[in-house]
C-alpha cells in the first residue's frame, strides 16, 4: 500500500504572505500543504509538465510528461507514456514507473496523458489525451478510444472522471471548447476492457482541465456535494454544486486562484479515498517545474459542537439573571 503523507502546512488562509502565490477562497475552511516536486528515476528531468493525478486503490499516480520518456519507434506510433506511482511525505516524493500507456498513434511530440486520470471498474485506469482521445489501461492491456462531441465532432476530451449519478458511479467527459459534459456508456469487451461510447448531455458551459468529485464537508465550506473542476485555461480551482441526477446546482465560486504568478493549477486533480483532502498538480511555466499540492479539509473537534452548546447555554442563562426583574 502506497501512500501521499501529509506535509509542513505552508499556508492557512488568513496568513497574506501567501497569497502572492495562490490567492484562497476564504469562504473554504482549507489549509494548503506544498508538497513538492517528484524524484523521478530518467536522465533528463527538464521540460517536465505534471498532468494527470488519480488514486487507484491507495496508490496514487501521477501522468507527466517530456519527450525523454516517450517511445519513438520511427516516424510512426504508436506512442506512449509512463504513467508513476508516487510515495512518501511532502518534500520526499519519489515515483516508479506503474505502466506505460499509448497517447498517439501518429503525433509523437505534443500528445500526452491529460489531466482526465480516473480508476473506474474493474480496476480499469481511464485517462485522457492531449489529442482528445479516451484512454483504457488495465494489467498490460491498452487501448484508445475517439470520442466526439455530438454537437461539435472537431472536440476532443479534455477532461474525465467519475461522478455518483443516479444510484451509481458515472463515467463523465467534459469537451474541450465547447465546454459539454457528457455521460459515457462502457460495455466490457474481450480484452478486459470496455467499449465506450458518448452518452446524454449533463450540462454545458463550464471548462476543465481535471474535474473530482466531493461529498458535502460544511465545516471546509463545501456545503453541498459537487465537483472541484481545474482549469489551466484560467489558473484556477473552482467549486460547482451537483445534485443527484448530474445537474449543477449554481455557478462556480473559486477555490483557488493563482493567475499571474506563473504556477498554474489544474492539470491534474484527485481526491484521497482515506482522508478526504484534495491533491492537485501545478506546472511553473517559467521553470518548468512541477509540483504536487494539497488542500486538506479541516474538521471540527469531535467535542465543537457540544462545547458550542454548552456556551450558548451558560449566555443565555446568565442574559436571563441580568434582565430578569427583581423579586
Amino acid at each position: 500500500m502506497v501512500l501521499v503523507l501529509t506535509g509542513t502546512a505552508v499556508c492557512w488562509l488568513a496568513v497574506s504572505p501567501c497569497r502572492a502565490n495562490m490567492l484562497l477562497n476564504p469562504a473554504f475552511n482549507v489549509n494548503l500543504v506544498n508538497l513538492g516536486s517528484v524524484s523521478l528515476p530518467v536522465t533528463d528531468t527538464t521540460g517536465y509538465t505534471y498532468q494527470g493525478l488519480a488514486f487507484a486503490g491507495q496508490n496514487l499516480l501521477l501522468a507527466d510528461w517530456n519527450p525523454a520518456q516517450i517511445s519513438y519507434p520511427g516516424t510512426s506510433g504508436p506512442f506512449s507514456e509512463v504513467l508513476w506511482q508516487v510515495a512518501g511525505n511532502a518534500n520526499s516524493l519519489t515515483g516508479s514507473a506503474f505502466a506505460t500507456v499509448p497517447t498517439s498513434t501518429n503525433f509523437p511530440y505534443s500528445i500526452d496523458v491529460g489531466g482526465g486520470l480516473a480508476s473506474g471498474p474493474g480496476g480499469v485506469l481511464f485517462y485522457s489525451t492531449t489529442q482528445g482521445n479516451l484512454g483504457e489501461y488495465f494489467n498490460g492491456t491498452s487501448m484508445l478510444v475517439s470520442l466526439t462531441d455530438p454537437l461539435n465532432s472537431a472536440a476532443g476530451v479534455s477532461a474525465l472522471g467519475f461522478l455518483p449519478i443516479g444510484t451509481s458511479s458515472q463515467l463523465v467527459v467534459a469537451f474541450a471548447g465547447t465546454n459539454n459534459w457528457y455521460l459515457v456508456s462502457l460495455a466490457p469487451n474481450a480484452n478486459g476492457l470496455y467499449n465506450a461510447s458518448v452518452g446524454s448531455l449533463l450540462f454545458s458551459g463550464i471548462e476543465a482541465t481535471s474535474f473530482v468529485y466531493t461529498p458535502a464537508a460544511p465545516s471546509s465550506g463545501f456545503a453541498t456535494a459537487g465537483i472541484l473542476v481545474g482549469d489551466s485555461a484560467t489558473q484556477m480551482l473552482s467549486f460547482y454544486g451537483l445534485n443527484a441526477q448530474g445537474n449543477v446546482t449554481g455557478p462556480g465560486t473559486y477555490v483557488i486562484d493563482t493567475s499571474g504568478n506563473g504556477s498554474i493549477p489544474g492539470y491534474g486533480l484527485a481526491r484521497d479515498p482515506n482522508t478526504g483532502d484534495f491533491l492537485f498538480t501545478t506546472n511553473d511555466n517559467n521553470t518548468q517545474t512541477g509540483q504536487i499540492w494539497e488542500l486538506q479539509l479541516s474538521t471540527p473537534e469531535p467535542c465543537t459542537a457540544l462545547t458550542a452548546l454548552i456556551a450558548c447555554l451558560w449566555l443565555w442563562r446568565r442574559r436571563r439573571s441580568v434582565i430578569a426583574p427583581p423579586s
